[in-house]
């Protein structure tokens, strides 16, 4: 399923050195690690940390899920491994130099070097150019540094060999005609060693080290070797050399570098890549690049595919991903890659929060972010797994109250106050362990929660995000009686109103708020006359006239108004006078269909007519026709009869039988007590209806009045 800030991780421009290095390539590495976090772009597709610090996506819906867009592949930093065995060496050697003789396809110059023999056919585009031109050479030049790379001639590797690299990441840097062509020599030759010896460990192992060196910064490059169908060979050569280390490390690489595509995520699923992926990294776990690129990989396959997000779940993949953070608890890369990778497999999946639950992911991500608590980057995926993780699944939430996230979660918010998407996450977390939990409730406001969620919406006033989420936060808290009480004392009444003022034009803001406001004026008088007092009447009527095509707006607008409506003589004026009674009437014309709107709508006009001037207005306005066709619409929902009974009776009524007691609260439709129900929303007991089913009548005509109010309102 949030701007100014101090603790914001900022790109690091990188020197002259960290470039060249990046170009330059060691034939032999395998024990490659990847730059620090602070270059590392988690939660984006193809870019450096955003200074904005915006990741990932939202879905909508109750409760709060975040899913990061694909991961881009780590830069590789580039050390020789110094202890290598001699016999590895020696081994090596031998296999290349049987190889090299078997395919006759070099010879040596005279310092050393690797050239090819004058009878090797050339490429296809020397082929169609003259012989000696520019083309032809530079087609020689990129043929001989691949088979330089396929066939190493001695180990450790030379300089020379080290810069074969930047000679096929030159020739493939630009898309033009000429580079082009390039790319298909490049990926012609490696996927035909690929297909011939399939066996051979070496050049499997250099097959995939050219593919994910070449693709690992280009779009272009990746479809390239999608399409011409790389990743089955990948995937056969991880089948092919199960016990081998370089090969599936290799091959989980060449694999992360295609997952931005999403033709190629499809190819590796159905190749069951997954379950290759996950059955590496539990059977090679010391190998702490394996498992950063194994994660990162099963987060970018699960991103934005439910059938993935299952499938890794059923075969332990969260298991695996867990493990690794066990395994290696201080490496802060790899944590939070870990991280990530349950952030995408537990969104919007309940079988997987569940999984996850049992699986302890919730301690390891607890610990890691305990004991790197100075890393913004693992405290910020850190929350979002969490609030992922807790989502949907009750027993996770309450996990989560027994291993103290509620302290954890104020302690990051209290600590970043000033870094908007921090405090938006930290507020989604908060939120979703409250949803259905009244222990958590209640000890987030024990913890000062209510008035820290409410300086941070001060401080964010105008983010957008942030405001969101924090309403939405206070929504869920103030179903606990002392955490209302708490609000109203720290002038929580105040805030809302403001940011209906401020926030106005912006739906999902607008519906957050509103419903703040419903529960928050719930069985406190207090608090409704406060938000009479403060311009809040005006402000919620304004929002339900610029928001007539939201259902949710018009919906929990009327369960606002029906609540501050119960409050005393000076509310029910200003709600006469800011034309409430008019926008409600429209609300329930306009939405016929929807129960719960023509529930609230009888419940708030009915309060109204305790005035007498709010009476004679319904009267006026024929809510009588309105209230009359809303009940035979919906003679299958008890709580709408009953609330439209009540309200017809007393518009039939003398109205100065009601103006007599004006400041008396509303007889059994407020009072909750005959009707079992609560006005909070979200949390209303149903009753279950005493009458019996009828043929349903005609929709009774609207009025004139409201279709020419109608008609203004829409324009």
């Amino acid at each position: 399923m949030m701007e100014p800030e101090l603790t914001i991780v900022h790109v690091r421009p990188r020197t002259e050195m960290e470039r060249l290095r990046d170009v330059a390539y060691d034939a032999e590495d395998s024990d490659l690690v990847s730059i620090p976090s602070d270059n590392i772009s988690l939660g984006s597709l193809a870019t450096p940390v955003p200074k904005s610090f915006t990741w990932g996506c939202e879905n909508n819906g109750a409760n709060s899920m975040l899913e990061p867009f694909c991961v881009k592949p780590p830069h590789e930093d580039i050390d020789t491994p110094r202890k290598r065995e001699n016999s590895r060496r020696e081994r090596l050697k031998r296999t290349a130099g049987r190889i090299r003789s078997a395919m006759n396809l070099h010879v040596e110059n005279e310092d050393g070097s690797a050239r090819l023999q004058q009878n090797d056919i050339l490429s296809p585009v020397s082929q169609c150019s003259v012989s000696g031109s520019e083309d032809d050479l530079s087609a020689r030049k990129v043929q001989d540094a691949v088979n330089k790379l396929l066939f190493p001639e001695e180990y450790p590797p030379s300089e020379n060999t080290k810069k074969t690299m930047s000679i096929i990441k030159k020739s493939v840097s630009m898309i033009s005609e000429g580079t082009e062509s390039h790319l298909e020599l490049i990926l012609g030759l490696v996927f035909d060693e690929m297909k011939k010896n399939p066996r051979n460990e070496l050049i499997q192992d250099r097959g995939c080290l050219i593919l994910t060196r070449i693709s690992r910064d280009s779009k272009h490059t990746q479809g390239a070797i999608v399409a011409k169908g790389g990743v089955p060979l990948i995937v056969r050569a991880m089948t092919t050399h199960t016990r081998s280390s370089n090969v599936q490390s290799r091959a989980i690489s060449a694999l992360l570098c295609l997952t931005t595509d999403r033709t190629a995520r499809t190819q590796i699923i159905d190749h069951r890549g997954t379950e290759l992926i996950s059955w590496a990294m539990r059977e090679f776990s010391s190998i702490p690049l394996l498992l950063k690129n194994g994660a990162t990989c099963l987060c970018n396959l699960s991103f934005g595919c439910g059938e993935s997000k299952r499938r890794i779940g059923r075969i332990g993949g969260i298991h695996v991903v867990v493990n690794a953070m066990n395994k290696f608890p201080q490496d802060a890369d790899l944590q939070a890659r870990c991280c990530l990778a349950l952030r995408n497999l537990a969104c919007g999946l309940r079988a997987n929060q569940w999984i996850a639950g049992r699986s302890q992911s919730m301690e390891a991500i607890l610990r890691s972010m305990e004991r790197m608590h100075a890393d913004v980057n693992i405290q910020y995926q850190g929350c979002i797994a969490l609030a992922n993780i807790c989502a949907d699944e009750w027993e996770n939430r309450m996990r989560a109250a027994e291993l103290g996230v509620v302290p954890i979660a104020l302690k990051i918010l209290r600590k970043n106050l000033q870094n908007g998407p921090m405090c938006e996450h930290a507020l989604t977390l908060l939120r979703n362990i409250s949803i259905q939990n009244d222990h958590n409730q209640v000890s987030i406001g024990e913890h000062d929660g209510i008035e820290l969620v409410l300086s941070c919406i001060k401080v964010h006033r105008f983010n957008k995000k942030v405001v969101e989420k924090g309403c939405g936060t206070l929504r869920y808290l103030l179903f606990a009686k002392a955490n209302r009480d708490r609000f109203l004392e720290s002038n929580g009444i105040d805030s809302l109103v403001r940011i209906m003022r401020d926030g106005a034009e912006h739906v999902s803001v607008s519906e957050a708020v509103i419903y703040t406001v419903g529960n928050a004026t719930c069985d406190n008088i207090d608090s409704k006359r406060a938000v009479g007092r403060n311009g809040g009447i005006t402000a919620i009527v304004q929002i339900m006239a610029n928001h007539l095509d939201s259902a949710e707006i018009q919906e929990h607008g009327c369960r606002a108004l029906r609540n501050v409506a119960d409050a005393d003589e000076l509310n029910l004026r200003l709600l006469t006078e800011c034309g409430a009674i008019d926008t409600v009437l429209v609300a329930m014309m306009g939405y016929s269909d929807n129960g719960s709107i023509q529930e609230q709508g009888c419940a708030m006009l009915y309060n109204m007519t305790a005035l007498e001037e709010g009476w004679r207005q319904a009267r006026e306005l024929e809510a009588v026709a309105v209230v009359t066709r809303s009940r035979c619409m919906h003679l299958d929902k008890s709580m709408v009869r009953i609330q439209a009974d009540a309200l017809l009776k007393r518009l039939k009524t003398n109205p100065n039988a009601c103006a007599a007691c004006p400041k008396k609260k509303v007889s059994m439709i407020d009072s909750g007590q005959k009707l079992g129900m609560r006005v909070l929303s979200g949390k209303r007991s149903r009753c279950d209806s005493k009458g019996h089913n009828t043929p349903r009548q005609e929709d009774a005509p609207p009025t004139r009045k409201l279709l020419q109010l109608l008609g203004s309102s829409s324009n």
